[in-house]
């Protein structure tokens, strides 16, 4: 483990809580261009190609994005609506189920 690996991988789980599974949007690069099937540990060992600049960068970006979203998520008022989200190494995409109040269907098929 090294910070920079810290460092990316908090970044990444930044935008996986706030973006993905919070709002439900697609992951954007440098994410969205990882197999993470054959390496799920991409975002640690990833660092050492990265400056600490870029490394800072990349996780105050992140965080500033989830203050964002956190923002507006609590001007909307949608504190309370249930979220759903899937492993992050299966790809597919977070959902938050919109139409509904209350109830979550989480894992309901």
């Amino acid at each position: 483990m090294t910070l920079g690996g810290m460092l990316k991988h908090l970044a990444l789980v930044e935008l996986w809580w706030f973006s993905e599974v919070l709002e439900g949007n697609e992951r954007q690069p440098p994410w969205s261009e990882v197999d993470w099937n054959s390496d799920p540990d991409w975002d640690w060992h990833s660092s050492f190609d990265d400056s600490p600049d870029q490394l800072r960068g990349l996780w105050q970006e992140t965080v500033n994005g989830s203050r964002s979203l956190t923002a507006a998520a609590l001007r909307s008022g949608t504190t309370g609506t249930p979220i759903c989200c899937a492993k992050r190494s299966t790809g597919r995409r977070a959902s938050r189920p919109r139409s509904q109040t209350g109830v979550s269907r989480c894992g309901r098929r």
